[in-house]
């Protein structure tokens, strides 16, 4: 059973910072040990409009919220699903570089997904507990979680 929610960040300019919270039941039919971790994604040249989505498919019993901060043009909006993704759009005329930071609740060794990443833009992510980034590209992924 999962209970969605969505969680919205209006339009964010450079040097905004929002801290926000989201609720979410998952129930996962295995027994596997909860550890809450941070997520710290850096999304650097997303095009103007354009939206760069994440969708974990293992690894995550659920999402928390996070916070989000443009380092250089503007955000239209940002979205912590508690069905387990996570979505950033760049605003309109606006090439967006910015830190996001999703607290989730891990419950496996890697935390597997898809990544939609738009031309133009890169995105790499800091697993909880570590020091190196990880870049994502286009499709599938696995980060590992250190558990």
């Amino acid at each position: 059973m999962r209970a969605w929610k969505k969680v919205l960040i209006g339009s964010m300019t450079a040097g905004s910072l929002a801290v926000i919270g989201a609720t979410g039941v998952s129930h996962s039919a295995h027994a596997a040990p909860l550890d809450t971790g941070l997520l710290s994604y850096h999304i650097s040249g997303l095009p103007s409009d354009k939206t760069v989505t994440i969708v974990y498919s293992g690894g995550v019993a659920s999402n928390t919220g996070g916070s989000a901060q443009a380092k250089s043009g503007s955000m239209a909006f940002v979205h912590f699903l508690s069905n387990h993704s996570l979505e950033v759009q760049s605003s309109h005329n606006s090439v967006l570089t910015a830190d996001v930071n999703e607290t989730v609740v891990i419950d496996a060794p890697a935390i597997t997904g898809d990544a939609d990443i738009p031309s133009g833009a890169s995105v790499k992510v800091l697993p909880p507990d570590s020091d190196t980034f990880v870049d994502l590209s286009q499709g599938h992924f696995s980060i590992p979680t250190g558990r």
